[in-house]
């Protein structure tokens, strides 16, 4: 029995559109950082952004970046998804505000042959 020439293409696809909802269950932060504690903040003053940053893109790159903000006053959590090239920052509106934050990780970094590079771009931030 010969099976039509759709068939194979037409099973990858139904398969694909069926698991596709299943996705967010199997995403989990490559690198994940808690600064602060929100508990201590009032709920108002308290907001989360979403960057998309070019730079993400494993374990070891999410890490560095998430890096550079253990220092800040008013970073209280992040979250870095590098199969998405994703950023969640919750943050204290009162002590940080979004330019700030954006700032903090497009600043370039001097490499040990002493110039500056900037490793990471944040293309979109919105506010969640």
């Amino acid at each position: 029995m010969k099976l039509p020439s759709v068939f194979i293409p037409a099973t990858i696809l139904v398969f694909a559109l069926l698991c596709l909802p299943l996705r967010g269950a199997f995403i989990y932060p490559a690198a994940r950082v808690t600064l602060g504690e929100s508990g201590s903040v009032d709920g108002s003053l308290v907001r989360k952004v979403e960057m998309i940053v070019q730079g993400v893109k494993c374990k070891g790159t999410a890490e560095y970046f998430l890096s550079r903000y253990k220092d800040q006053e008013g970073i209280l959590d992040l979250e870095a998804y590098a199969a998405d090239h994703k950023v969640i920052v919750t943050y204290d509106i009162s002590k940080i505000d979004t330019d700030r934050i954006r700032a903090i990780g497009e600043a370039p970094v001097r490499v040990r042959s002493g110039e500056l590079r900037k490793f990471f771009v944040v293309d979109e931030l919105r506010d969640q």
